[in-house]
């Protein structure tokens, strides 16, 4: 099996294909196909139709949403047979074993598998983005107990100046 280069003019054909329900297509800033998604497409090939998108292609990157800050990235595309798409986008690491994984996952699995894995990155997405925020105000929190420590502090270095001046007052009335 062969990796297609897409452009505007062939990627109409290569997606619409129904040989094959699941796509695999890597956007890529480079310009010769790399050496690990050749062997991912001879290892696949009969699971699914690879494609590669480079960045100069920037309305088919648009059409998916990639930008150039994003490359290299790897989409996993289901097109039922009933119509619309379910695209899913592979986040791990750059190795033959968990690429491969995740497109056997979707070839196998279907479009539920692929819906499935996208609603948990979606819960996964928001929890980070939860998580950050509770980072942020905890750090606002702690700055400003170290500011009410620091008042506090100073205050009661002011009373116990008051206190000592005082008690000076009083040793010398008598």
């Amino acid at each position: 099996m062969s990796v297609l280069l897409q452009s505007g003019e062939t990627a109409d054909a290569f997606f619409e294909d129904p040989a094959f329900k699941l796509k695999a297509i890597l956007f890529t800033k480079k310009n010769e196909t790399p050496g690990l998604w050749l062997r991912l497409a001879e290892a696949l090939g009969e699971r699914c139709k690879f494609g590669e998108i480079r960045h100069t292609e920037t309305a088919l990157m648009g059409q998916f949403g990639v930008s150039t800050e994003t490359l290299p990235r790897i989409l996993a595309l289901a097109r039922p047979p009933g119509g619309g798409e379910s695209t899913l986008a592979y986040e791990g690491p750059t190795d033959f074993d968990r690429i491969g994984e995740f497109l056997r996952d979707c070839a196998d699995g279907g479009f539920g598998l692929i819906e499935a894995r996208r609603q948990v990155q979606d819960q996964r997405d928001m929890h980070e983005r939860e998580l950050k925020g509770l980072h942020s105000e905890l750090e606002k929190e702690r700055d400003a107990l170290k500011s009410s420590r620091a008042e506090i502090a100073r205050l009661r270095l002011g009373q116990v100046g008051q206190v000592e001046s005082k008690k000076r007052s009083i040793d010398a009335e008598l």
